[in-house]
């Protein structure tokens, strides 16, 4: 019983080292960006469409106030980089970021614009599973 054992023991470090048990390399894939965003500079994942009836743009010379939702299959983490790769790219100045194991908030600068940027899992109901939502909140900074 006892030889058993250790030729037991003998098989699963074999299969590690073969290569069962080996750690990836590969860096994250980077969601693909619209080619035609909603809004010119606010980059949304490919595959997100945007809710339209809780969105809103309006513009003023000077100013414009957007509240957009976006919705998508993609994980937490994958919109999370998504944004954090692509705002800076459109110009956004990174200002903070919070996660609490439920939404990620990430607010960004670009001049006298303030760009809140929420991530969260959120419910479509019995037997509908969920999907992951955006926010982007684009206001006029206070003078």
């Amino acid at each position: 019983m006892r030889s058993c054992s250790g030729c037991f023991i003998l098989f699963l470090s074999a299969c590690m080292f073969a290569g069962g048990c080996k750690q990836s390399s590969a860096t994250p894939t980077l969601l693909e960006s619209k080619a035609q965003p909603y809004v010119a500079d606010i980059p949304v994942p490919a595959e997100f469409e945007r809710h339209e009836r809780t969105s809103s743009y309006t513009f003023t010379p000077g100013s414009r106030s957007v509240k957009d939702f976006y919705r998508g299959d993609a994980s937490l983490q994958a919109v999370y980089n998504f944004y954090k790769h692509h705002m800076p790219l459109n110009g956004w100045e990174l200002q903070d970021e919070s996660f609490n194991n439920v939404v990620h908030l990430i607010t960004y600068r670009k001049g006298n614009e303030v760009c809140e940027i929420r991530i969260e899992r959120i419910p479509l109901g019995a037997f509908r599973g969920s999907v992951t939502q955006v926010r982007a909140l684009v206001t006029r900074d206070a003078p």
